[in-house]
């Protein structure tokens, strides 16, 4: 079982980050597990969280009027999931559920903002990494969109 030095210390998002910012991150994660079709994220709650997962699968996933739920992107090991807790107002943008029993290191966001106000340094080295995730995040959303869109012949207008 991996250790949350042992994740982070390997992990790409964190292998660049100053010792010291790492452990001031540290001191806001818990390893926590899932089990297969638990709901661990739920659009529009408060985003108290965020998680790299060390094993295990997690679906991200909307809520579609007459389509139901539309998965937008199938996670694995080492990737990260629930950056809403970085910008107000701290609210999941989508779903999250474990796929298959997953494990992950979690990050509270209260203790995260405290240290990132506290320290800009970190704080904007976050928000860079952060930047990166989420805009491949929206590219697989707009990709899902227009695949939704051709199977449905096009937006009702």
């Amino acid at each position: 079982m991996s250790s949350i030095n042992e994740i982070l210390a390997g992990h790409r998002f964190f292998r660049s980050v100053d010792p010291a910012f790492l452990r001031m991150l540290k001191e806001c994660a818990a390893m926590v597990d899932f089990k297969t079709g638990e709901i661990i994220l739920r659009q529009g709650l408060a985003a108290k969280r965020f998680y790299v997962i060390d094993r295990g699968c997690v679906a991200l996933e909307v809520h579609t009027p007459g389509m139901g739920t539309v998965v937008i992107e199938t996670l694995g090991p080492g990737e990260i999931f629930g950056s809403s807790w970085l910008f107000p107002p701290y609210r999941y943008e989508w779903d999250a559920r474990a796929v298959q029993d997953a494990r992950a290191v979690a990050f509270n966001a209260e203790c995260l903002r405290d240290i990132c106000e506290a320290d800009h340094d970190l704080g904007y080295d976050l928000m860079k990494r952060f930047a990166g995730i989420m805009r491949n995040r929206l590219q697989m959303a707009r990709l899902q969109c227009l695949d939704i869109y051709r199977k449905s012949d096009g937006p009702k207008l």
